[in-house]
């Protein structure tokens, strides 16, 4: 096993091209496409274009459309960059699908809830609405174990 710890992002070589965004998502990424974005990204990092302050300064929209703008970064990645990345206190990944099927199982709906009904649904859990979806995030996993594949899994303390 070794220590080495991963390269920082200066260590990266600059990206020899602009990565372009491709419509099948990071699934269907042409061939050598993801380095292309991830050296670009960490550069960002280093730009500052993801510094954590700065994005939770900036309306949430505003915040979006600023990520997005970043080569592989979509709806999904950017919101969930706001909310762990940078931390926003009060903020909800409406692209989130476990989300959606989290909001569904907490309260009763007959699928996955839609962005409005999410929109709808979270007003009431301001001003912490980032806590609130990683609560029902981590209820959805103990519920299904669709991450780690084991369902019902919750800590206890010894007797």
């Amino acid at each position: 096993m070794s220590n080495a710890t991963p390269p920082s992002p200066r260590d990266a070589p600059k990206p020899t091209r602009r990565p372009q965004a491709h419509a099948g998502g990071s699934r269907g990424l042409p061939p050598g496409a993801k380095p292309e974005w991830l050296r670009s990204l960490a550069h960002a990092a280093l730009d500052g274009q993801l510094d954590a302050a700065r994005l939770r300064a900036m309306p949430h929209e505003e915040a979006m459309a600023d990520l997005k703008k970043l080569p592989g970064i979509g709806d999904f990645s950017a919101g969930l960059t706001l909310l762990r990345g940078a931390g926003a206190p009060d903020a909800v990944p409406g692209q989130e699908p476990r989300l959606a099927r989290a909001v569904a199982l907490a309260y009763g709906l007959p699928g996955p809830a839609t962005p409005e009904q999410l929109r709808e649904i979270s007003e009431s859990w301001r001003p912490y609405r980032t806590w609130v979806t990683l609560l029902l995030r981590t209820r959805l996993e103990y519920e299904t174990g669709e991450i780690t594949g084991r369902q019902g899994h919750a800590r206890t303390a010894p007797n």
